[in-house]
């Protein structure tokens, strides 16, 4: 019971401050209201054969996005690349997002490598998606 409680004051002080944030915090102004992405079959060069043919059965896109969101108005902005295995069993579920973490370490190429692994982990039901932060 103890830890039940300590888990709800938790939930209800991080809603308090997330009610909290400036509502151009919440929303860059550079935001569209529905945003798509144009996936198409990868084809990307990783300097190694073996991750050059594995991106055949993946697709990629390209995800714009502020620079900085604290100054979103400046019109400053990136891309993002976007790597996707899909899912393999009906109905899809939707999208997982993943994030391998640790400096260095490229999104796309830890999916590529671990992504038809990891695909009968989570039921076969959703798309894999990961990213690079550089």
């Amino acid at each position: 019971m103890k830890f039940q409680t300590l888990l709800l004051s938790q939930v209800l002080l991080y809603s308090i401050q997330a009610s909290s944030l400036p509502n151009d915090f919440r929303r860059s102004p550079t935001s569209k209201e529905k945003s798509t992405l144009e996936w198409s079959k990868c084809n990307l060069d990783f300097k190694n054969e073996l991750l050059n043919e594995r991106q055949k059965s993946f697709d990629c896109a390209t995800l714009e996005v502020p620079l900085d969101y604290t100054n979103a108005g400046n019109g400053e902005t990136i891309n993002l690349d976007l790597i996707r295995v899909k899912a393999t069993k009906e109905p899809s579920m939707g999208s997982v997002l993943f994030n391998p973490g640790g400096p260095g370490v490229s999104g796309v190429e830890s999916l590529l490598s671990l992504g038809e692994i990891m695909l009968p982990i989570l039921g076969g039901q959703y798309d894999i998606v990961a990213f690079d932060t550089r």
